[in-house]
């Protein structure tokens, strides 16, 4: 009786956990337009809230409009860093996002960028998120992708250097952990599971450390990148 009891509680013990392990994941088809520089991006986020309360908000990083205005958190930090580059710059190297629209679980929902912190949306549940329960989170928007001068990250002359490209929801345990871009690369990310259809013209070689099928057509290329408990993707 002791024997079974132990193996009860392990087996118990295995679905408790199992439970709590599940990994937020992240579905995205992108296309880069080298003619504007721009990312035509359709994304939908699996997010699990995995913290100890219900949520009633959520957060979504939107990094790649830190370099919209001389305002930002990012102009400031570089300023105070002695570079003024992004500060002056001419709109048509600047970065920014365009979001149409943000729904959850298919259903359109009010969100807003914070005040002074263009590079965080606040996005306001009209139902509660249980502990321990997923919401689908949809997006259709695009990104201009900016100069790398300001920052490692951006387009040079003959390539594009991405990195935190896309909406990435914020890190929550006990609280929301906010973070702007200061070219830290710092942002705090869950572990999540990556599956990206992306689209470039044919010229383009994309790099990527994650699992890749590439088809090819007359005049683009199209890869299928797959990642497993990833924190954030580099291409």
């Amino acid at each position: 009786m002791k024997r079974i009891l132990n193996h009860f509680l392990i087996l118990t013990f295995f679905f408790i956990n199992l439970s709590f392990a599940q990994s937020n994941e992240i579905k995205i088809n992108a296309f880069l337009d080298s003619d504007t520089h721009e990312l035509k991006i359709q994304q939908e986020i699996l997010f699990y809230n995995t913290s100890n309360k219900d949520l009633d908000t959520i957060y979504l990083h939107n990094w790649p409009n830190s370099y919209k205005t001389k305002k930002s958190p990012l102009s400031k930090r570089l300023i105070a860093n002695y570079n003024k580059d992004l500060y002056f710059a001419k709109e048509k190297f600047r970065g920014h996002t365009n979001i149409k629209n943000i729904t959850i679980d298919y259903e359109n929902v009010a969100w807003q960028n914070l005040e002074k912190r263009s590079d965080i949306i606040k996005i306001g549940l009209k139902k509660s998120l249980e502990k321990g329960e997923s919401i689908i989170i949809s997006s259709t928007y695009s990104v201009k992708i900016p100069s790398h001068k300001f920052t490692k990250y951006g387009r040079s002359k003959n390539a594009y250097n991405l990195r935190y490209w896309y909406l990435s929801p914020a890190f929550n345990d006990t609280d929301w952990k906010l973070m702007s871009n200061l070219d830290m690369d710092d942002l705090l990310v869950d572990l999540t599971n990556y599956n990206i259809i992306f689209t470039v013209p044919n010229g383009y070689i994309l790099n990527s450390d994650l699992e890749s099928v590439i088809s090819k057509g007359e005049h683009q290329k199209t890869y299928n990148l797959v990642g497993k408990n990833r924190t954030d993707i580099e291409l």
